[in-house]
Formats: C-alpha cells, sequence, structure tokens
C-alpha cells in the first residue's frame, strides 16, 4: 500500500518537523510494509513569510547577538525536513505518482482563513485513491466565518475524519454527515524513546524553566524572574532567545529541542507543540497562549485531560503566581490520556484498514 501526507512539511519549525515524522513512525509500526512519503506540496506564500520570520533582520543589538544562530537553525531544521521521504513538487494540485490513500493532517492544515490556504488540504480536487485525516486543525478558522465552496466540496468526499480539536469538530460536523473523530497530535502518541535514547544535550544546564512562544508584559516577566532566582532555576529559550536567558539554545536539532522540555523543571509556553511535550513528559507547566489559534488548539486538550487550570490568558498576574508553585496531577492526566492514546490509534488503524 502507498500512502501520501498533505501537511505543513516545509514550515520551518520543531512541532511541524516533529508531528509529521511521529505520523510516519506510528504508521511505519503498524504496518512496516507500507510506502509513505510527503506530497511535496508547497503554498509558496506560506513557504516564504516562514523563511522572512526567521531571517528579517534584528531590531536591537541583544538580537544581533544570536541572529546568526537563527541562521544556523534553519539550516538545521531544512536538513532534517530534507530527511524525509517527499515525493516530487506537487504542482497545480497533480500529482506524478499514485496514491492508495492520502492523509491530510496533522497540524494548521483546515485554517481557510491563513495564507496557507489551499483546498487540497480539504482533499478538494484528490481523486482515484481513498482521502481522510488525522489530527487536522482549523486554528482560528470558526463555523462563523463564511467556508468556501471547496472546503465543503473536499470534507464532504473524505472517507474518515480525524480532527484534533473542538473547533475544527465542529466545522466538520456541520458540513459531513460522516462521524468526527477527536484524536491526538501524532506527538503524543509516537513515544520516540529510539530518537532519545543518546540525546544528552540538556543535562548541562541542571535545574531550569524552560520558555516557549510566550509574550510576556513587564508584570508577568518580573514574576517569572523573581519565581526563577528564588528556586535557583535557569532560564531557557526552546529554538529562541532572550537576553534575560541564561544561555543561546537557538540552534538545535529536533531532538535536543524536545530534550529540553524532557528535562526542565517548569515549562511556560504560548503553542500548541509546547504543550504537548511538557504533557508527554509530565513536566509542571503553564500554558499562555496570546493568538486566537493558539488559544483555541491549546483548550481542547486542556478540557480533555482536566487541566485546563493551567491555562493562563491575559493579566492575571494572581493565577500566574499560583501555578508556578502548583504542580500537575499526572496520576489523573495519565489515566485520562492513556485512554485517549487508545482511542487515537484505533482511528489511524481504521484509516489503515479501511
Amino acid at each position: 500500500m502507498k500512502i501520501g501526507i498533505i501537511t505543513h512539511h516545509y514550515v520551518k519549525n520543531y512541532g511541524a518537523y516533529l508531528q509529521l515524522y511521529a505520523l510516519m513512525s506510528k504508521i511505519k509500526e503498524f504496518d512496516n510494509e507500507i510506502d509513505i512519503e510527503v506530497i511535496d506540496k508547497i503554498i509558496l506564500k506560506h513557504y516564504l513569510v516562514n523563511i522572512y520570520r526567521r531571517l528579517k533582520l534584528p531590531k536591537n543589538k541583544a538580537e544581533k547577538k544570536y541572529y546568526y544562530e537563527k541562521i544556523k537553525q534553519l539550516k538545521t531544521l531544512t536538513k532534517y525536513e530534507n530527511s524525509i521521504k517527499k515525493s516530487g513538487i506537487c504542482l497545480n494540485n497533480s500529482f506524478s505518482k499514485k496514491y492508495d490513500k492520502i492523509i491530510i493532517g496533522s497540524d494548521e492544515v483546515w485554517n481557510f482563513l491563513d495564507y496557507s490556504y489551499n483546498p487540497i488540504k480539504f482533499g478538494y480536487g484528490l481523486k482515484d485513491c481513498k482521502v481522510y485525516t488525522y489530527a487536522a486543525s482549523a486554528g482560528e478558522s470558526k463555523i462563523t466565518n463564511t467556508i468556501p465552496n471547496e472546503v465543503k466540496q473536499g470534507i464532504l468526499n473524505l472517507e474518515m475524519i480525524g480532527v484534533r480539536d473542538d473547533n475544527t469538530k465542529q466545522i466538520a460536523t456541520s458540513i459531513s454527515n460522516k462521524k468526527v473523530v477527536s484524536v491526538l497530535d501524532p506527538t503524543l502518541i509516537y513515544r520516540f524513546d529510539k530518537e532519545m535514547k543518546n540525546i544528552k544535550f540538556a543535562d548541562k544546564y541542571g535545574d531550569y524553566i524552560l520558555l516557549y512562544g510566550c509574550k510576556f508584559d513587564e508584570n508577568q516577566l518580573n514574576i517569572i524572574k523573581e519565581y526563577a532566582k528564588n528556586k535557583k532555576y535557569k532560564i531557557l529559550g526552546a529554538g529562541e532567545h532572550k537576553d534575560w536567558y541564561d544561555d543561546i539554545t537557538v540552534n538545535l536539532t529536533p531532538y535536543e529541542w524536545v530534550d529540553l522540555f524532557r528535562k526542565a523543571k517548569l515549562v511556560i509556553t504560548g503553542t500548541f507543540h509546547g504543550l504537548m511535550f511538557s504533557i508527554k513528559y509530565n513536566k509542571n507547566f503553564i500554558c499562555m497562549p496570546v493568538y486566537d489559534n493558539r488559544i483555541t488548539k491549546t483548550r481542547t486538550i486542556l478540557e480533555e485531560l482536566k487541566i485546563i487550570d493551567r491555562l493562563v490568558i491575559g493579566q492575571d498576574y494572581n493565577k500566574l503566581l499560583k501555578k508556578l508553585e502548583e504542580d500537575v496531577n499526572y496520576v489523573n492526566v495519565n489515566a485520562l490520556l492513556n485512554k485517549r492514546i487508545e482511542e487515537s490509534e484505533k482511528y489511524l488503524r481504521e484509516v489503515l484498514d479501511n
């Protein structure tokens, strides 16, 4: 059986690479005989905007100190991206190869309001094969927005629909009569044990707080600095840097990035995949997203695992102070998570067997 994956594989981002690698690896765990590759469909504007964000010249001296590290990081991420088996470049939504099945997802592939939008990501125009989704997310797009006809037609033609959050489920359910299944991000159903076996990158840092994808106001920043000082914790960034961090940890391999999550004393993140790896490795964490799409994406999993109290939105300084001192009850969380992993694996097996 030959399977093609459509996702945001070209985005120079640790989470984007790891979710794709996890999905492909999990499928190979189920059946190593499956021939699986990424369909190399690139949305040019999406690609260029992401490159620009990483290469734009720094505005201040502090950023200039680690700008070269960002260039090296881009090369590192590109190297890992290129290590994944891909088809030839897909032009005009036509493929040079025939697939038995196409799986769309994971990641924010269903955000029809974003510059990454293309109808192919909803299955529109895909013929002569069965099309499925796994953990698709619509991001900021909502049922109240005007939904393009191509989106509706694509969703109606899907064999099975697996989504990552309640917002996306609401959109799909409003269009399709098929059952819409909530599944976990691939990074939570694949263990990464083999890949992480000899990674010791974070050992040298001792005790630290890890920050990823956050925006703090001055009061929040002071609260976090004071907490770290009292605990004698360093402050590090996961593939990013500010002049008040204790070391520059920008140019990382994906597995060095994971290792920083795995060994952190506390994680404060504003991103979906920062949250996934915090939960995966049973870290005490605070989720502080500031963008609507990130709030939407993180809320579902936090509610499912009954830890919505770890979500801090806006200038809730008292809650931030409180959650810095409170541990996550992972006895309860893991019981709920293991059940969701079983359900997600079951759905993926059904996709392969369908």
